[in-house]
């Protein structure tokens, strides 16, 4: 379950973004997931549910917008956005020459916080911030801006990978 290890990273940038910015508590996150990112939903909020406990998050509730999988096919030059996950043929003439352009983005868009001292709520948005995790097909770099969090994918052993790096 790799979603335990993104709730953790998402805690991590999301309580560090809070506190660097004088924030005393984490009220809500707003993401924005891919259907083609491997990650599932509903295991995403349950691991963020079951380990924020501890942190200036443990009152915070997840909320995800899923991205449909979106593509441009080189047979028809069509746009096209689909609810499946995986796209064999390009849905508008069936052509096998198509490229995913959407779908497979993890994004922290912006989070609710309660400032320290007055309690006043206000939103971080973190997307405009820089503070975007989004990985093309779980391979390569979700970055913000003072670290980096990588996901490898294991092809061989089927199991996906999640670590935090500081630079």
């Amino acid at each position: 379950m790799h979603e335990l290890s993104i709730a953790q990273n998402i805690i991590e940038i999301i309580s560090e973004q809070c506190v660097k910015n004088g924030h005393s508590r984490i009220e809500s996150v707003n993401l924005r997931i891919g259907r083609a990112s491997g990650i599932m939903s509903d295991a995403l909020i349950f691991a963020f549910d079951a380990i924020k406990a501890d942190t200036i998050a443990h009152g915070a509730v997840m909320h995800i917008v899923e991205v449909p999988v979106s593509g441009h096919c080189n047979d028809c030059s069509g746009d096209f956005i689909v609810e499946e996950v995986y796209i064999l043929s390009c849905p508008l003439c069936g052509g096998s020459s198509f490229r995913v352009v959407g779908g497979r983005e993890m994004d922290i868009i912006d989070m609710e916080v309660s400032c320290a001292g007055c309690g006043f709520r206000c939103a971080m948005d973190l997307l405009q911030a820089g503070l975007s995790m989004h990985t093309p097909c779980h391979r390569g770099t979700m970055f913000y801006s003072e670290g980096t969090i990588l996901l490898t994918q294991e092809e061989e052993q089927g199991e996906s990978k999640s670590r935090y790096e500081d630079p």
